[in-house]
């Protein structure tokens, strides 16, 4: 049993990396016109000028760029997080039992489940969001259209990402800090 929740373990450890690895090796698209969260800022002619066709900066660009890659490790993380969480607290026979004998199993698997699916559903928010816009650069007849306009205006909305990120840490910290309690005071 111990081989393999090390080899568990040690796979949640690595998913963040190879997750990384794969998300990086995707061709970039191209930029929509209005800012996106996601896509790489680009030129539209692949050129690269001091300024691009949309007004960016090279300054803007890598510092969306580092964003960029702040945003991936940290989105990430969580899903490593949420599942390993449960992972690590089922597949030891004396922690399941001790967090199962709490009464608190399913509202700290609940949490942690929560936290995944905020995320998973906010990648799925945004990869609809960009599509819009990137469709919409393709026939720009649409974006004058309600829906589209929606999209661009979602695409600019940050405080939905850090509203999501928010609520993801605090759940996970709840389901932690739960899980912790219980097993320390059996302990």
């Amino acid at each position: 049993m111990n081989s393999i929740r090390d080899a568990l373990v040690s796979s949640v450890i690595a998913l963040p990396a190879n997750l990384l690895q794969h998300q990086c090796d995707r061709p970039t698209r191209p930029r929509c016109r209005t800012r996106s969260r996601q896509a790489t800022p680009q030129p539209l002619n692949g050129a690269m000028k001091k300024h691009s066709d949309a007004g960016h900066t090279r300054e803007a660009e890598s510092l969306f760029k580092a964003y960029e890659e702040y945003a991936k490790t940290l989105r990430t993380w969580f899903v490593a997080y949420g599942i390993g969480g449960p992972v690590l607290l089922l597949t030891n026979e004396t922690v399941r039992g001790t967090v199962a004998a709490s009464g608190s199993a399913q509202l700290i698997g609940g949490a942690f489940l929560a936290a995944v699916a905020a995320q998973v559903g906010l990648a799925f928010i945004n990869k609809t969001v960009l599509w819009a816009n990137y469709f919409a650069e393709l026939r720009p007849e649409l974006a004058s259209t309600r829906r589209y306009r929606f999209a661009a205006w979602v695409a600019e909305q940050y405080w939905l990402d850090v509203l999501v990120d928010i609520a993801s840490m605090g759940l996970f910290g709840w389901a932690t800090w739960t899980a912790f309690a219980i097993i320390t005071r059996v302990a």
